[in-house]
């Protein structure tokens, strides 16, 4: 979820069981969205000049579980701001041809750093959005992403996760941490 100026705001929130989360979702009314498998590949320059300004850029594949159909997004995310959630800017758009995307990324000298898939389930409670999400080998987490902190707070609260710290670690970064994100040649 994007507030106007497409600032990203969100926090992350490992938890011990996805089971025991649906069900409090559901028991929430929240809407389920639907399941996806999601592989996310990174690009920069050799010199890393967006790692090191705390930036990426992301090629995402999105699987839906149930038709296996897949669509793809560009993804520039920008530094981190303060704030006591992430929070950063966030400029996506689809992708039509992967390939050719990925092929240009290529030709003005990005390189494929690092990837790594996740399992997502995806629902809709108020103004927020939040993924349930697994990540093999590294753990299970609760994204929320919404328009405002208090938004943000309010769902934390509704979901039974408003004590636990707010992880600030990008997947990138734990994927990394784990050695599971080595990019295929």
């Amino acid at each position: 979820m994007k507030n106007n100026s497409n600032m990203e705001l969100e926090a992350k929130i490992a938890i011990e069981n996805i089971d025991v989360m649906e069900k409090h979702l559901e028991t929430l009314g929240a809407e389920r969205i639907g399941c996806y498998v999601e592989t996310d590949r990174f690009f920069d320059f050799p010199d890393k000049r967006f790692k090191n300004a705390d930036s990426a850029i992301r090629l995402r594949d999105r699987k839906n579980c149930s038709t296996q159909q897949s669509n793809y997004r560009l993804t520039f995310k920008g530094p981190c701001q303060e704030s006591p959630f992430k929070c950063r800017n966030e400029i996506e758009f689809p992708v039509e041809w992967p390939e050719q995307v990925q092929a240009f990324l290529e030709a003005i000298g990005l390189i494929c750093f690092a990837h790594y898939t996740k399992r997502r389930h995806c629902w809709r409670w108020g103004d927020c959005s939040i993924e349930v999400d697994e990540l093999e080998g590294i753990g299970r987490f609760v994204e929320v992403e919404g328009p405002s902190e208090s938004c943000i707070r309010k769902t934390l609260k509704a979901l039974g996760l408003s004590d636990r710290p707010c992880i600030r670690e990008s997947y990138l970064a734990m994927a990394i941490r784990h050695g599971l994100a080595k990019c295929p040649s």
